[in-house]
């Protein structure tokens, strides 16, 4: 780009050139109109001028293909932190309290241990079936049997028992979240129902039933005899119908442990 507007230009200068040199009356190979004194002058003045122009044009060109490359130096001054250790000052040592001579001499306090409710036995924390003895004389022995909670029932599922008639019904599917000894689950429903079948996963032989005459109309049980443990994460299915041709609903189902 910078070469085609030096080219420009020049010949824009020897156009303009030519045109000075015709109207002052100047033209190659005419030598019979001699100029006046100050119309020469005004000629050189004006040559000067347009080779002062061409000049400084060419030097911008050369410039322009060699630029000049001024290198500046930066100093950056930098500023480092230097860490002062300083003695940071010591707490006052705690003194210790002087011991009088009639603590010294005081003979300690005794305690008796004797019997079941002596003040010298703390609280004992037992485990299921463990024994706790302190001791001395004249003191009881105690058995700890407290029972493991009955298992939360986790899952439970309620789908339409079929056939759905004479006796409408729900099948139910359910697990429970820890072993389970002597198993037993109650179900509570909204009218007079009954069990017709259930089972779980292992099981050796059909689970025993509800008894009438000792629960509620619309409450039906479940207890396994084999196996005697379910274990926790096992499924387990269950089937409850209505006693009379109206549908059932499952309000309540629960893990119980028989008496």
């Amino acid at each position: 780009m910078k070469v085609w507007s030096f080219a420009v230009d020049l010949v824009v200068t020897v156009a303009a050139l030519f045109q000075i040199l015709d109207y002052w009356g100047i033209r190659p190979g005419d030598r019979s109109a001699p100029l006046l004194l100050g119309r020469k002058w005004k000629l050189a003045i004006m040559l000067g001028l347009m080779a002062v122009s061409l000049g400084l044009s060419g030097y911008g060109f050369y410039r322009s293909l060699r630029p000049k490359i001024v290198e500046k130096t930066i100093t950056v001054e930098k500023i480092v932190e230097k860490v002062v250790p300083q003695n940071c000052p010591q707490p006052p040592a705690p003194t210790k309290p002087k011991k009088s001579s009639a603590a010294k001499a005081a003979n300690p306090p005794t305690v008796s241990t004797s019997g079941s409710d002596s003040p010298g036995v703390g609280s004992i924390n037992q485990g299921a079936g463990s024994i706790a003895q302190v001791g001395g004389s004249g003191n009881q022995a105690t058995v700890n049997n407290l029972e493991k909670p009955v298992p939360n029932i986790i899952g439970l599922t309620t789908t339409e028992a079929l056939p759905a008639s004479p006796h409408p019904g729900v099948s139910l599917k359910f697990w429970i979240d820890s072993s389970f000894y002597d198993p037993t689950f109650l179900a509570e429903c909204d009218r007079p129902c009954e069990s017709k079948r259930g089972g779980t996963e292992g099981a050796y032989q059909s689970p025993e039933f509800e008894n009438k005459k000792t629960l509620r109309p619309n409450v039906v049980a479940m207890h396994f005899i084999m196996p005697a443990t379910i274990q926790g994460g096992r499924s387990l299915t269950w089937e409850v119908r209505s006693m009379d041709d109206q549908p059932i609903k499952i309000l309540r189902l629960w893990a119980f442990r028989l008496p």
